[in-house]
């Protein structure tokens, strides 16, 4: 969502080990599908997705996902590959997951839209609101 990296959302941290920790703090869309009724796709509400996060966090899981090759923001992340994909694999651990915000339904949440994507029109169809996530990047993308 960010086009640069802001110095307070990267920041290194050495732990007991002696081994640097990479910690970022990144809006990540909330995206649902209402009438998927969970058949495996995008998640039914918001809540659903925010209490996985959460899940995620208090359980300190590793999660593995991939990075598609490119430079362009937002960067566009999935959770499996292809055969044949060029995408790379990521590890990361949730964190900590902030309260989400609304990115429709309000006059507030349009403003905060255009805000982010600067033409509504940019932001993701099933975009419902955006929380920030802290994560710990295990691998080097």
């Amino acid at each position: 969502l960010l086009n640069t990296k802001p110095n307070s959302t990267l920041y290194d941290h050495i732990n007991s080990n002696n081994r640097i920790q990479k910690k970022y703090r990144c809006l990540v869309c909330v995206n649902t599908n209402p009438g998927a009724e969970n058949k495996g796709s995008l998640p039914v509400s918001m809540w659903d997705e925010v209490q996985r996060l959460q899940v995620l966090a208090q359980n300190e899981t590793t999660v593995r996902h991939y990075l598609e090759p490119a430079l362009k923001v937002p960067r566009i992340f999935a959770s499996t590959q292809d055969a044949n994909s060029t995408w790379l694999e990521c590890l990361l651990r949730v964190c900590n997951v902030g309260n989400p915000f609304p990115v429709l339904g309000s006059v507030s949440s349009v403003d905060l839209s255009k805000r982010i994507w600067g033409d509504i029109r940019l932001k993701p169809n099933h975009c419902v609101a955006i929380v920030e996530v802290e994560i710990e990047l295990l691998t080097g993308r």
